[in-house]
């Protein structure tokens, strides 16, 4: 790696408090991978065997991290925690919350709440002010403080107030890192983030001896910069830019119309073939709930595979489902024990406040119509006359579709999988049933749990991923289709529009090799209105 001066001076630098400002794809991950390593690296001439935290608000972030670093890392890799902020402080839980009162937690998903309502256990809101009573323990503190000697925040910008209090709570003892972007600052628009903002860079500089380093305007995601200077024009509403011409006529930014509502989905497949068939991995942006889970419905009618991203939960909830299913057929389980976490899997594979009918219809919370009746109690009992594991494992597996269930296809093949690694093929391929029955194999499904809590991905990842609008924070793709409609909402800014334009940015730059905005419907928003007149 060629480093510029900037980066030369953040590996220089021995601040104790390090502000690395840069936009979309400057470097700032991979900066920091080197710093780390660096550290590790001096340390252990000088016989100390340090270790380094690299921590993120958002999965897709630590996921894009671990991809990133692992071979700067080199043989330092082992001593580098990448993870998220509620991983972490479940840990800290998992450890020591009996010192609170909490001996055996149970961590209940969005998914659950939403389909079973309030339950004892604690929710992912929980997770982090429970870690930060936790941290008031002198000698708790005192421990995890001394874990490790330099702590590394990526999308730093997005933290709120209880990430921050995290973070000076961990690293008491450590070097800060504090990786941030200000134009890709989109969260602090939406409910319950307080302290998200220009604000944290500036608490961040009130700590003692910090200093700041910009990294300036390149992109290693695309070293032409031209979809970069596009991105730029369009977050600063200059519509007329030079910039733009020239990402329109290279063809890695295209404008696309459709008038007509009714048009959406075949304008979005025919694009999504168009890119698939260059050989490119796609991501396609949409805003709303609704419209997303729609739009997966007709990507599926016109058998594009995918897989809808940002939802957290459905890997997780997914290998549980399977993995009751296994119980059940070793007499470790009920039938409603089944019902109940496929009940959950459901809630997780879409987004929304509300639970889904059909969630509520295999709880038996909601009345089923005869046909789901039938594909339950069919499952249950081919699951009771199994006679190997492995045969239970491919019911399981099967089940997906022996249900009817339509979403989160993805999420199912990958729990699979996992659940193939946990039980491994000795297991799996042994006669009859284990005569000491699953318990061998919980502490491992607890294990996965975690993992996930960390990383969302589970196996490779599908060629075309569809997400919202606001799961795009840490992704990178080949080519991206944002998708605005006239129907979507982005607030009553004025012009210059400065929430909406940093989040049209940070749309515009996921991409490596292509952008295509496609504009549905009229008239359209304020917001997008000047860009769709690209078209």
């Amino acid at each position: 790696m060629i480093l510029t001066a900037s980066q030369r001076a953040i590996l220089d630098s021995t601040a104790p408090a390090l502000v690395v400002l840069g936009g979309a794809g400057t470097g700032k991950t991979t900066t920091a991978a080197h710093l780390v390593r660096q550290t590790l690296e001096s340390a252990s001439r000088d016989g100390r065997r340090e270790r380094a935290l690299f921590l993120s608000f958002s999965r897709a972030a630590a996921a894009q991290i671990m991809s990133r670093s692992g071979d700067i890392l080199g043989p330092f890799a082992d001593r580098v925690e990448v993870t998220t902020f509620h991983a972490l402080a479940w840990r800290l839980i998992t450890r020591w919350g009996g010192v609170l009162g909490v001996d055996d937690p149970v961590l209940f998903s969005p998914a659950e709440r939403k389909v079973f309502g309030t339950s004892e256990g604690l929710g992912y809101s929980d997770l982090i002010p429970l870690a930060l009573r936790l941290l008031d323990v002198p000698a708790i503190k005192e421990h995890v403080a001394a874990r490790w000697s330099l702590v590394v925040v990526d999308e730093f910008q997005d933290t709120n107030d209880e990430h921050w209090a995290l973070v000076r709570a961990l690293s008491a003892n450590a070097r800060l890192v504090l990786l941030g972007d200000l134009d890709q600052c989109i969260y602090k628009v939406l409910p319950d983030n307080p302290g998200v903002g220009p604000q944290r860079v500036a608490a961040a500089m009130k700590l003692k001896g910090a200093i700041k380093i910009t990294l300036p305007d390149v992109s290693h995601r695309d070293p032409s910069y031209i979809i970069p200077a596009a991105a730029n024009a369009i977050r600063d509403r200059d519509f007329t830019s030079p910039a733009i011409r020239t990402a329109l006529e290279a063809n890695m930014l295209e404008v696309v119309h459709e008038s007509a509502v009714s048009g959406e989905a075949a304008a979005v497949v025919s694009q999504v073939n168009q890119l698939v068939e260059q050989g490119l991995s796609v991501g396609v942006f949409s805003h709303h709930i609704d419209s997303t889970a729609q739009l997966s419905d007709d990507l599926n009618a016109a058998g594009v595979a995918h897989e809808i991203v940002g939802l957290p939960d459905a890997v997780d909830a997914a290998l549980r489902a399977q993995y009751a299913m296994l119980q059940l057929a070793c007499e470790e389980a009920e039938a409603n024990d089944v019902l109940r976490a496929v009940a959950i899997f459901v809630a997780s594979a879409e987004r929304g406040a509300d639970p889904p009918a059909r969630a509520l219809m295999i709880a038996g919370l909601a009345p089923r119509p005869e046909s789901l009746t039938k594909r339950l109690d069919k499952l249950a009992r081919v699951l009771h006359r199994a006679t190997s594991l492995k045969a239970a494992f491919e019911i399981a597996s099967d089940a997906y579709d022996a249900i009817g269930l339509q979403r989160g296809a993805s999420a199912w093949r990958s729990a699979g999988r996992l659940l193939s690694n946990v039980l491994g093929p000795r297991v799996l391929g042994a006669e009859g049933l284990p005569p000491g029955g699953l318990s061998h194999a919980r502490e491992a499904i607890d294990q996965q749990h975690i993992a996930l809590l960390t990383n969302v991905a589970a196996g490779q990842q599908a060629p075309v991923q569809l997400m919202g609008l606001y799961q795009t924070k840490g992704r990178e793709v080949d080519a991206a289709i944002v998708l605005l409609r006239s129907s979507d909402w982005y607030g009553r800014e004025s012009e210059p529009m400065p929430d909406g334009s940093k989040l049209l940015y940070v749309l515009m730059t996921r991409a490596r090799k292509k952008t295509v905005v496609l504009t549905i419907g009229r008239p359209m928003k304020p917001l997008v209105a000047p860009l769709a007149a690209l078209a």
